[in-house]
């Protein structure tokens, strides 16, 4: 977030006459509320001095544990790096028919995910036998770094499977995330905010 500011001890990083911040949420929900998942775009930030200010903080979302893989997939080995790169691999234990792998619909064009080297979405109920290797990876395309300089995002894709009675499982992959605001310039600053008034 951020903050424009005069005072000499400034928390956070200082651009220009600006402060950029990491704000922490607190969350206080009861989790039976939850149903499978829960999505939230707002907040309330709530200052010492007794002011209080309503945020969109762009989109949250909470899942509820369940569908685990069970006796399904063994993972075999994982990296991820720095640049974006990411990769996976699992040895099957029991018969599957892969369903679909989930994300933000956002990240959509700026996700290189494969399956065995095939574009993810082509492999959509495609069945492998016990014994397989599934290798899964993904690379961020770099104008991630360009056009979502100032946004941070950490997800979690799901593989949605069935199994040979036709249940549905799910198992979570490599962590995707840009978590760095690339180093901003005061007028990519002035940009920014300009655009989001």
């Amino acid at each position: 977030m951020f903050y424009s500011t005069s005072d000499n001890n400034t928390l956070g990083t200082e651009i220009g006459s600006y402060s950029l911040r990491t704000v922490y949420l607190n969350i206080n929900i009861p989790i039976d509320s939850v149903s499978d998942q829960l999505e939230l775009s707002e907040a309330i930030i709530l200052f010492s001095g007794g002011g209080q200010l309503e945020v969109n903080i762009g989109k949250l979302i909470l899942y509820k544990d369940g569908l685990s893989s069970g006796n399904y997939l063994m993972e075999c080995s994982g990296s991820s790096s720095s640049s974006g790169k990411s990769d996976i691999s699992f040895k099957l234990l029991n018969d599957i028919r892969i369903k679909t792998i989930t994300f933000l619909d956002e990240l959509k064009n700026y996700m290189n995910l494969e399956i065995n080297n095939l574009e993810y979405a082509t492999v959509n109920d495609k069945e492998y036998k016990k014994g397989d290797t599934i290798y899964i990876s993904n690379a961020l395309n770099p104008q991630i770094i360009k056009d979502l300089s100032f946004i941070r995002f950490g997800i979690y894709p799901r593989l949605y499977y069935e199994n040979s009675q036709g249940n549905t499982y799910y198992e979570p992959l490599f962590r995707v995330s840009n978590d760095n605001y690339n180093n901003p310039n005061f007028l990519d600053i002035i940009k920014y905010v300009k655009f989001n008034r």
